[in-house]
Order: C-alpha cells, then structure tokens, then sequence
C-alpha cells in the first residue's frame, strides 16, 4: 500500500452536516477498497480562494491522508469528480505521512494575587517551557555599512573639474 495526500475544496455554501457527508463518503471509498483514512484536518470554515472555482470565492479546505493501493486511486478521483460538493481537488502520491508538528511552545509569566504579604519569590511564578534557541553572541552577524554617497551641497568631481579646467 501507498501514502496520499488528499486536498479537497469543499462549496462554501454547504452545511457542516453535508461536509461531514461528503468526507464520510470518501472515507468510507477508501475503506471498502482496503485502504486507510489515517488522518483527516479541516482547515476552518470558508477560506478565501486565490481565484473563483465554479464561481465560488470561498471554499472549506480539508486535507486528508490515507494509505491504499495504486489501482483504486482512479475510482477514488472519478468519485470525487461526481461530488458536486467538492469543488476541487487534489491526490499526490507521498512517500510517508508527515508528523503534526505542534506550536512552539514560549516561556508564560504568571501573577500570583494573595491577601497575605509575599515575598518575591512567591508572589510571581514562572512557569519555563521549551522555547527556541536564541542566537549566541558568537553567531551574531555583523553587517558593513554601504559606500557613503556624497552629500547634496557637494558637487561631483566631474562638475569640478569642468569649471576649473
């Protein structure tokens, strides 16, 4: 079995309930041919189309991997082409599943409000998580300042040596 990365455009005047229909019946094309739905995202409701798709200036955008067989590519594609909910679509063929990455997480100051006086170590709390390296003073670069260009009440050397030649 093969990995695909399917890309779906979805009408945006279609209800949740018909876009979970739509996916439903394509995962459910997958599964009875044997092949696996192994994760499937909905990009937000009603993203704005680079240009119009069958008149459409918004679309739902779903992205779908799965694992099957070659052969069943084709009757996926012709079924996906008779879905009039689908506006368009994409199936590439990937050699694995891509890993979800997850958001950088930052280091977050928290405030502790209490009745009793603290002392400073206990009336803020920080709470330190991974956070991406920053540069060390070693790797910094230096950038060199452009050639300085002569200032406006300067002449040019040519208009110089025209008048006094």
């Amino acid at each position: 079995m093969k990995y695909y990365e399917l890309m779906m455009v979805v009408a945006p005047q279609i209800e949740e309930e018909e876009i979970s229909a739509a996916l439903d019946r394509v995962n459910h094309y997958v599964n009875e041919r044997g092949g696996v739905v192994v994760r499937q995202e909905r990009w937000g409701r009603q993203r704005r189309l680079a240009y119009p798709i069958k008149n459409h200036n918004e679309g739902n955008y779903v992205l779908t991997h799965l694992e099957m067989e070659p052969e069943t590519t084709q009757g996926l594609e012709a079924s996906i082409l008779l879905t009039t909910d689908i506006l368009r679509h994409l199936l590439v063929k990937i050699d694995a599943i891509p890993q979800v990455k997850e958001p950088p997480q930052r280091e977050t100051t928290e405030t502790v409000v209490t009745d009793e006086p603290a002392t400073p170590a206990e009336d803020q709390v920080t709470i330190v998580e991974d956070e991406p390296a920053t540069p060390a003073e070693d790797q910094v670069t230096i950038v060199e300042d452009e050639p300085a260009t002569p200032a406006e009440d300067e002449e040019p050397q040519e208009a110089k040596k025209e008048e006094g030649g």
